[in-house]
């Protein structure tokens, strides 16, 4: 297959042709972070966090689906790029209403004994009870862009958690990524999940019910969004595998977006 070189952050990097801008970052060892991108599913650009500043082009591309070219020279961390970062991340936790004492709190780092976050919020939506904390694209994204508190109105949503046989989800933590909703479309062929985007109130993933749908309980879906939202409790045996870095997840051993594996 012909090769394409590029210059990534002052690196000379070589992919194959048809690579996108973000697969060359990623050779290249440099972090972009893309919370709707994934390498099983068509990219769509929709986060915004993945743009970068490419030597010639009046506008920032979103790298996930951007063709890398030859001769490119690409910047992935500008003051600029960094502080359109931090704008489109504030906008996504805000509009989806997704906690954030965790991600923000400046004593987080020592936040090891029970008793720290049941004084700031409910433990099902603490970072430190997420058995992804510390390995999550979204907790490396809000310390990469240097992100530290959202300035508009969100609230704790307060939505019941949707218990089934196989799987618990809790939409508290949903960012509406779509990961799981483009796995289950993309890769399975079900075409069970929809999304039902009413932003700032109750957005969430239907069915309702998947004991009542055409689901076949495939964990693939369940398991290629972004880590940090996902547990709401303990792993439930579900024996799951650490994922993958934050740069690169793999659908295999991400822990889920916005639920909990029950299956062993």
């Amino acid at each position: 297959m012909a090769e394409i070189r590029l210059i990534i952050d002052g690196r000379e990097v070589a992919v194959p042709a048809g690579a996108t801008i973000l697969d060359a970052a990623r050779k290249a060892g440099s972090y972009v972070p893309a919370l709707c991108d994934h390498p099983d599913l068509k990219p769509i650009g929709s986060c915004k966090l993945c743009i970068v500043s490419v030597e010639g082009l009046d506008h920032y591309p979103t790298s996930c689906n951007t063709l890398a070219e030859e001769g490119m020279v690409v910047q992935t961390r500008t003051e600029e790029l960094q502080e359109m970062r931090r704008n489109a991340l504030e906008m996504l936790l805000a509009l989806t209403n997704h906690p954030t004492s965790c991600l923000f709190c400046d004593r987080k780092d020592e936040c090891t004994e029970l008793r720290e976050c049941m004084k700031k919020f409910p433990v099902t939506v603490g970072c430190k009870f997420c058995p992804s904390d510390g390995r999550c694209e979204l907790q490396a994204a809000v310390e990469f862009v240097g992100l530290e508190r959202v300035r508009y109105q969100h609230i704790f949503r307060n939505m019941p958690v949707l218990r089934e046989p196989f799987f618990d989800r809790n939409y508290n933590l949903c960012i509406m990524c779509s990961r799981c909703i483009r796995v289950c479309e993309e890769v399975r062929g079900e075409g069970v999940l929809s999304s039902n985007p009413d932003f700032h109130r109750m957005h969430w993933i239907g069915p309702p019910s998947l004991m009542d749908s055409t689901c076949s309980f495939v964990e693939h879906a369940w398991t290629s969004a972004p880590p940090e939202p996902s547990a709401h409790g303990q792993k439930n045996g579900s024996g799951r595998t650490a994922s993958s870095p934050p740069s690169a997840p793999t659908a295999a051993s991400d822990a889920g977006w916005i639920l909990e594996s029950k299956t062993a």
